[in-house]
């Protein structure tokens, strides 16, 4: 048996190949991306739900099922419809919304909101105002950046109602193991 040995590339020459096998970090000239930085979490609203005709905190949230992988290691966690960070960063927040419409006209609204207070105060991060009327399906998405930059003060919630409230002859659609309704974080980039 020959022992293994190390070869070392010349710094200031090309290096051309057809395949590579590459473990911890690989930097670059412009970024660094490591395995452990790379985490992305889908939660979806587990079973239909009636409208409130006030405003409503959605709450029964939970990790996707079936064949769902998480990047990475968790992230965020989920309690009583609130959403807190374990890491600080950015983060890319994908909202989806599903509705099934039995009753008159109803115009309502879907928001992230952000609290950076611990949960005393929440601001609106990212709004859509939509209407629907009676037997139709509503399906609605945005997207939002943010940056978490203190974990124990972070908290989100997914919100419906604030200007106007989803009737409660509405149905927001849920399903644990596809999106109707969900929310997914994609960690961006560390602070």
């Amino acid at each position: 048996n020959t022992p293994a040995s190390t070869a070392t590339h010349p710094a200031a020459q090309a290096l051309t190949a057809t395949s590579g096998t590459f473990t911890g970090a690989l930097t670059g000239t412009s970024a660094t991306l490591s395995d452990s930085a790379q985490r992305a979490q889908t939660f979806v609203l587990q079973a239909d739900e009636a409208g409130d005709g006030v405003a409503q905190t959605l709450t029964n949230f939970a990790e996707l099922s079936g064949d769902y992988t998480r990047v990475g290691a968790a992230n965020f966690s989920h309690s009583s419809g609130i959403f807190s960070s374990a890491t600080t960063g950015t983060f890319l927040c994908l909202q989806q919304f599903s509705l099934t419409a039995s009753g008159a006209q109803d115009v309502f609204d879907m928001a992230i909101e952000i609290s950076t207070d611990s949960g005393s105060n929440f601001t609106p991060r990212a709004l859509v105002i939509t209407e629907a009327s009676n037997g139709t399906f509503v399906a609605l998405s945005q997207q939002t950046i943010f940056t978490v930059s203190n974990t124990t003060t972070f908290r989100l919630r997914y919100r419906l109602g604030e200007a106007n409230s989803v009737a409660t002859n509405n149905t927001i659609r849920g399903n644990a193991n596809q999106t109707e309704t969900a929310i997914t974080f994609i960690k961006l980039g560390v602070l």
